[in-house]
């Protein structure tokens, strides 16, 4: 990104961190406030190195995507906890919208620069997958009605696809300290702090 962050982390975790972070003072005005946090499945691929958001060695796009969706999931869960803890009325939800085809998987930003996926994968994703507005139940569930923490998705065939409910997180994802710690550094990065 232009401040120097590893796109994806920047673009998906941090630039969401510091819109909610600045968003908040009006959102705690409305009678109901919510904010719901979009990760993925891919979240599974995050691990404890989540806290670097630059990697310096080892490099992988996908890696860096899967930290960036585990950075989202931290990010709701600890937002839902400080608002319990500070008695707030806000609910935070996640959701993800499990495997829907998008041009994501043929953008030549990503996937699509492997040249295999770049030429078919639109095609292929289209036979394979549900289109985009089988993925957004999920999310406009978890950003109308789901509870407050929830974590909502596709339940059938690994999470890609089907009915939503409670969606699976992985251990990493449950893990509190590592939510806290995000917490403060995505603070320190994007400057915008929390007031709940």
């Amino acid at each position: 990104t232009e401040d120097g962050f590893e796109l994806q982390f920047g673009t998906n975790h941090l630039g969401h961190v510091a819109l909610t972070g600045l968003l908040l003072p009006h959102l705690l005005a409305s009678p109901d406030p919510r904010v719901t946090t979009v990760a993925s499945i891919a979240h599974t691929q995050g691990d404890g190195h989540v806290l670097e958001g630059n990697p310096r060695e080892g490099y992988s796009a996908s890696k860096a995507y899967g930290q960036s969706k585990l950075a989202n999931l931290l990010f709701a869960t600890e937002l839902q906890r400080r608002a319990s803890a500070a008695g707030s009325p806000l609910t935070s939800t996640a959701a993800h919208p499990g495997v829907s085809s998008t041009g994501l998987i043929s953008n030549p930003d990503g996937l699509g620069a492997i040249p295999v996926v770049g030429t078919v994968g639109a095609w292929v994703s289209k036979l394979v997958f549900p289109g985009p507005e089988q993925g957004a139940e999920a999310i406009l569930y978890a950003a109308t009605t789901a509870a407050p923490g929830s974590y909502s998705g596709p339940t059938s065939m690994g999470e890609t696809r089907g009915p939503v409910g409670e969606a699976k997180r992985s251990q990493w994802a449950r893990d509190e300290s590592l939510a806290s710690t995000l917490w403060d550094r995505s603070e320190e990065l994007t400057g915008v702090t929390f007031t709940l």
